[in-house]
């Protein structure tokens, strides 16, 4: 996917172990002239990125997003509207929802809705602490992920605002971040099994309703 001319472009770091530094927090403020900003703050460590970015946007805009290594990727969108462009299909994310995505692609392309005060949170795993966390579930777990928005919990709120409000650092800083970032994925794991069972059971009722009907029904 090439970028386009008037579009802003991201990179992001390559959370491989060879291209890996043990800890680093760095701000980053990417400008749009009078388009509007972006201002990240960024932690990263052991495979990890935890990402909190407010924006603000006067018009739409196209953001082209470099990737540089397979990630797993927990979006919550707090405040604003996006629109993940792919080839088969848009995603529209809204405020007070989220998703769980495995990011494989060297770049993805969003369409930015106009926000005066929008932000969101974002975790990327890296593939190989992706693969430690998933061990348990099943082989192929990458596989598990679809890019279905769901709303934000309440539980899930409070782990954000812990992520971003903690006033731990350094080594304590890295094993609460991690906990945390844990009982995120467990719980957004949780609603997506959830509304897949429920899918499954609604699919199910289906086809006993319709072996039970008469054939000139």
């Amino acid at each position: 996917m090439k970028q386009k001319t008037n579009s802003i472009l991201i990179e992001r770091e390559n959370l491989q172990n060879g291209f890996f530094s043990a800890y680093t927090e760095k701000e980053n403020i990417i400008g749009c002239n009078s388009d509007g900003h972006f201002s990240f703050l960024e932690t990263s460590f052991d495979n990890l990125q935890f990402i909190h970015c407010d924006y603000t946007l006067f018009d739409s805009k196209d953001v082209c997003v470099n990737i540089d290594s397979e990630v797993l990727e927990m979006h919550f969108c707090l405040s604003g509207e996006s629109k993940l462009l792919k080839k088969n299909e848009n995603v529209l994310l809204k405020t007070g929802h989220h998703m769980l995505r495995f990011q494989s692609s060297q770049q993805q392309e969003i369409l930015m809705s106009p926000a005066e005060k929008a932000r969101f949170y974002e975790i990327r795993i890296g593939f190989s602490h992706f693969e430690k966390l998933m061990g348990d579930f099943c082989p192929h777990s990458s596989r598990m992920f679809s890019n279905t928005p769901f709303a934000i919990t309440p539980e899930m709120y409070a782990i954000v605002s812990q992520l971003t409000n903690t006033a731990y650092s350094g080594q304590m800083k890295t094993l609460f971040l991690e906990a945390k970032m844990t009982e995120l994925f467990l719980l957004q794991l949780q609603q997506q099994r959830q509304f897949s069972e429920k899918k499954l059971f609604h699919l199910r009722n289906l086809i006993k309703i319709e072996s039970t009907m008469p054939d000139n029904c």
